[in-house]
């Protein structure tokens, strides 16, 4: 009858099982820390053709001391050929064990040396460096080589309030001691954690459980800011961000930045909401700075203890356009962006035309300039048209955009008066001539009404004088005259803020009236040029006398338009 017992012999457990010779020895598995104070051993099955086990249990590297054994029997009765692990009590959970499995035969005697010993896991916990973490240290079952070819996987492994457990990091078997460092991830209470090592071929080591008190105080880092967009139509600011990456993240706070002021402007409570709009943002006028932290689960007197925010706020884009009158160029520059850690790739310029019919453009992408460029010269836009502008920018390596407030150029050209006429060009005196026009009142803008004057005997028009009107009757004085030489010439051009010529009068000619004396018949013989410039023909002439210089002037006679002496 095969029969089983464990026996204590000077000091070492012995397993003696009764078998059938298999020939080859065998080896180790794996070992398990159960959490009632015992290891499972598992090895393979036997193929030595022993008689019996002795699991030698000692302390770990480095003196290997062997321990104290407790006599465990089993009912003699039940067959052990095909034993292939036992469970095994702890002398202690507070350190690891090793373990060798010798084969012996009926008299006791070891049929080979011992395997190769095989350790539990231990694991040791202890708060960190660092607050709010927690550091973890184990060893590797294997104190000396490992199987030939072995390889393998740790994970650790945190117990959750609902008596499951969840692999919270893995890493491949190395020799050696192991060691990481998480950060606390609940806000106060005890945290348990363990290891375990599953081998290739599908065993699986497992450490002890080991606890510590903790508290979080570690807050989530800063989430990265993504953008700060403007709206083309509203001008609000949208702030988008990327998740924090604080596994205990529960939401995130919006600053709104002035100086070195960070006002809160929104607190959202869910981890999943990762862009906000701001309702009274005026970005469409202004750049606007912002900053976003996260906050995780424990809260500090019911509300949210976020952490910091990061280091620098983010500004929108803001972009503004120079346009010089009576061009169809436009300058465009904006604010760039700073925030992107690998920079900005490209700006893209975008435009919409209304034309000065009513038509309106699709965007257009006028250019594409390079990002560390934030200037743009828009050229060939079309006089009359109001053209919208807006900025892209594309960040470096990322897919990640932020756009700009839209700003508005209407390439406009002055509007000019529709008529001008003569109303009087006259010589008053020897070194003055008064001229008066009447222009179009209804002109949108004021423009330069120049004065051009021919002399009498020159062949050209020289510049005498301008003024600046809406319109409407204007009168001045050409104060360089020499009336007594001869006729004077004179035209009006108008000119508008773009220096262009836009309309003009006929040639004013002014009387220039000539006498001589005719002693022997005690009278004067008179002549005089016409005064051409109405657009209306003349239709009489009066000729006026005064005794002395500067004497009241009577009407001598009343002339027709076509008589020019007397």
């Amino acid at each position: 009858m095969q029969r089983s017992i464990i026996q204590r012999i000077s000091g070492l457990w012995i397993l003696i099982v009764t078998a059938a010779p298999l020939g080859l020895g065998q080896e180790w598995n794996c070992i398990q820390v159960l959490n009632n104070g015992t290891a499972t051993l598992n090895w393979q099955s036997d193929a030595t053709g022993a008689e019996s086990y002795a699991i030698n249990p000692m302390l770990p590297a480095p003196d290997y001391t062997p321990l104290p054994s407790t006599d465990v029997f089993l009912d003699p009765g039940n067959p052990i050929s095909d034993v292939s692990g036992f469970n095994l009590p702890l002398l202690t959970a507070t350190q690891g064990f090793c373990y060798t499995l010798t084969s012996l035969d009926a008299a006791g005697s070891s049929l080979a040396g011992p395997s190769d010993t095989l350790c539990t896991i231990f694991l040791e916990l202890e708060s960190g460096l660092i607050p709010g973490t927690v550091d973890l240290g184990w060893n590797s079952p294997f104190h000396f080589n490992p199987p030939a070819g072995f390889s393998g996987t740790y994970a650790v492994e945190q117990l959750l309030p609902d008596g499951s457990w969840t692999v919270i990091a893995s890493a491949p078997w190395l020799m050696g001691n192991s060691n990481t460092s998480f950060p606390v991830t609940q806000c106060e209470g005890l945290v348990t954690f363990r290891v375990t090592l599953t081998e290739d071929a599908g065993c699986v080591h497992q450490s002890n459980q080991a606890s510590i008190e903790v508290s979080d105080q570690i807050d989530p880092p800063p989430p990265q800011i993504v953008a700060v967009d403007v709206d083309s139509l509203s001008g609000q600011a949208t702030i988008s961000w990327e998740p924090s990456l604080a596994p205990d993240v529960a939401g995130y706070i919006v600053y709104i930045c002035s100086g070195s002021i960070e006002t809160v402007l929104a607190t959202i409570e869910d981890p999943n909401t990762l862009s906000w709009t701001n309702p009274l943002s005026a970005a469409g006028q202004n750049i606007e700075y912002y900053n976003v932290a996260g906050f995780d689960s424990c809260y500090v007197g019911g509300l949210p203890d976020p952490g910091a925010a990061n280091p620098a706020c983010t500004p929108s884009i803001y972009l503004d356009v120079d346009w010089t009158e009576c061009t169809d160029e436009a300058d465009l520059q904006w604010s760039p962006v700073v925030h992107w850690p690998s920079g900005v790739n490209r700006y893209e310029v975008w435009a919409t035309e209304l034309t000065q019919s009513g038509v309106q453009g699709g965007p257009e992408l006028l250019a594409e300039v390079p990002g560390n460029l934030n200037f743009f010269e828009h050229q060939g836009a079309n006089i009359g048209s109001l053209y919208r502008y807006r900025i892209v920018a594309h960040a470096e390596g990322v897919n990640w955009t932020q756009s700009s407030n839209t700003a508005e150029n209407l390439f406009s050209y002055p509007g000019g008066p529709q008529w001008i006429r003569w109303l009087e060009a006259s010589i008053v005196t020897d070194s003055v001539a008064v001229l008066r026009v009447e222009v179009d009142a209804t002109a949108s803008e004021p423009h330069d009404y120049e004065i051009w004057r021919n002399e009498p005997f020159d062949d050209d028009f020289e510049y005498v004088n301008s003024f600046n009107s809406l319109g409407g009757v204007v009168q001045l004085l050409d104060s360089s005259i020499q009336g007594q030489v001869g006729q004077y010439k004179y035209y009006v051009k108008v000119v508008n803020a773009c220096g262009d010529s836009v309309l003009g009068t006929p040639v004013a000619e002014t009387i220039f009236l000539n006498g001589t004396v005719l002693e022997d018949r005690l009278s004067n013989a008179l002549a005089w040029t016409p005064f051409e410039g109405w657009e209306a023909p003349r239709t009489r002439q009066v000729l006026l006398r005064g005794i002395q210089f500067g004497g009241q002037l009577e009407e001598v006679e009343d002339f027709g338009p076509f008589d020019f002496s007397y």
